[in-house]
């Protein structure tokens, strides 16, 4: 799967949300760069959202115990 940009510039984000009590990391995004990198990566997103059946927006899940790897790949560099 390859992400192109839908969402305007002005309006692109990523969100990380950290579950303490479940030990979750979920990672939100609706910048393709971000989230073609981490397919790239091998991860694989726990749910994408479409628009007019474009992709636009995906969110990851990870175990807490992981989640300082995927952070140290660069994924969230500004370009």
């Amino acid at each position: 799967m390859k992400f192109k940009q839908v969402i305007e510039p002005e309006s692109q984000e990523t969100h990380i949300d950290i579950d303490y009590f479940e030990n979750k990391v979920n990672i939100y995004s609706c910048k393709s760069t971000v989230l073609n990198r981490m397919i790239a990566a091998g991860y694989k997103p726990k749910n994408v959202e479409t628009i007019n059946g474009e992709a636009c927006s995906a969110i990851f899940e990870f175990d807490f115990n992981k989640f300082p790897r995927v952070v140290s790949k660069g994924m969230f560099k500004c370009d």
